[in-house]
């Protein structure tokens, strides 16, 4: 086939996609054919162009083509291309393996201001934080070991943090924080987010963790901001409205670069 990139983009964005709600382990989305807003051969199309295109990678008993565009793949199930009716797409939570190096940078001050608002409303109370990277809450927070579980899609920065923080290996784990649903959001930890690591989070997580009267403390990007190094990994540009939508009882703070939405209340 002809294939266009640009033009598979266009489809995609004006596809009518349904969030997997029978599968929160495994969060991904789904459209029919006949019933997402495209026709027949613009729905073949975008199949053709994944069977075509994409990438085979071994999933359980499966090994699928997986077409990758702007930090999500695309696969079906391997049916006949005319009988295919439904094409799936997940968000790739490993995009930071590819960068050359991950380095944490943050001025001293802000990491300061950051983690004594955090200490202010959740001293004392176990943590389960949502991209832990090298560590930075760990350090700063004196956390032990049993009071502690980390998770990060990055298989680079849990083994940097594992050298770091040798203590704390059989506390941090390989996966996302939507793919830890079940851990998360069945505990009584604070979910603890810093520098950015929220905008990241799919939005039906968020909702649910919202909806679950769970503890949280969740550091933003402010609009239309994210790092230079981080342009290409595909974070959701939330604005004000859309977190205060999902997060209405929600205490919030701007602070530099960052909004941080926290369940109790703090003084800056």
């Amino acid at each position: 086939m002809d294939y266009s990139k640009d033009y598979a983009k266009s489809l995609i964005a004006k596809s009518k996609w349904i969030w997997a709600k029978t599968y929160p382990s495994i969060p991904h989305e789904y459209i029919v054919r006949g019933k997402c807003g495209l026709t027949d051969e613009e729905f073949f199309y975008l199949v053709t162009a994944q069977r075509e295109f994409g990438i085979h990678e071994q999933w359980h008993k499966y090994n699928f083509p997986y077409l990758y565009i702007d930090g999500y793949k695309y696969w079906t199930m391997g049916d006949a291309i005319e009988e295919t009716i439904i094409l799936n797409r997940q968000k790739v939570f490993s995009e930071f393996d590819s960068l050359e190096s991950i380095i944490e940078e943050e001025d001293e001050q802000l990491v300061d201001q950051v983690f004594s608002l955090f200490r202010q409303t959740f001293d004392g109370r176990d943590v389960y934080e949502a991209g832990c990277g090298l560590g930075t809450s760990i350090k700063n927070l004196n956390l032990k070991p049993w009071n502690y579980r980390g998770v990060d899609p990055s298989k680079k920065a849990i083994n940097l943090l594992k050298e770091r923080f040798p203590a704390y290996s059989d506390c941090v784990f390989n996966m996302s924080f939507e793919e830890s649903v079940n851990y998360w959001s069945k505990g009584n930890a604070v979910i603890l987010a810093t520098f950015g690591a929220a905008s990241y989070f799919l939005e039906p997580y968020l909702k649910i963790l919202s909806q679950s009267n769970q503890s949280y403390f969740l550091m933003f990007y402010k609009e239309g901001y994210c790092p230079d190094n981080l342009l290409q990994m595909h974070h959701f540009d939330y604005s004000d409205v859309q977190l205060r939508a999902i997060f209405p009882n929600a205490n919030v703070a701007l602070i530099g670069n960052y909004r941080i939405l926290a369940s109790a209340a703090f003084v800056i």
